[in-house]
């Protein structure tokens, strides 16, 4: 009964936390570039923010216009970080990481912190996305993604 017991709480854990990820140096490698973006976005660092993005980069965010690309998305990430009146803080689920070669595939919720320095109250979304990577010299570099909140 007491073995029964433990492989029952180790069973839930393994569902609560997720898939176990990063098993490969490459999933590792594509895991650290989304924790380096979101560890620059949550310092405010407008100058390394944008280093995850290819220079071909085209993304699709839901109620955004579409094909939007690499100056789009790091003119915005720069005029949000720039903004003293908002704080925003990410966190990052990644659900999976999956490669094909040169290419891999991250299925990934953030989840937004936007606090206002007029309202003691955070607003929080979750952002779904489903990125893709390219190997790109000697690291990964997403290349397209599609995103929407859950609003």
């Amino acid at each position: 009964m007491r073995k029964v017991g433990l492989v029952g709480i180790c069973a839930g854990l393994v569902l609560l936390c997720g898939p176990a990820l990063a098993a490969s140096p490459d999933q590792r490698a594509v895991q650290n570039v989304l924790t380096g973006f979101m560890a620059a976005f949550n310092a405010g660092d407008s100058k390394s923010v944008c280093d995850i993005f290819a220079p071909d980069l085209i993304y699709d965010y839901h109620g955004l216009a579409p094909n939007r690309n690499f100056e789009d998305v790091c003119g915005g990430l720069h005029v949000t970080l720039a903004d003293p009146s908002r704080r925003f803080q990410y966190a990052l689920h990644i659900q999976e990481i999956t490669v094909f070669g040169d290419v891999a595939v991250a299925r990934v919720v953030w989840t937004l912190t936007l606090m206002r320095a007029d309202d003691a109250k955070p607003v929080v979304t979750k952002e779904y996305s489903m990125d893709l990577f390219r190997r790109q010299g000697p690291g990964w570099k997403l290349f397209r993604f599609n995103a929407f909140d859950d609003e």
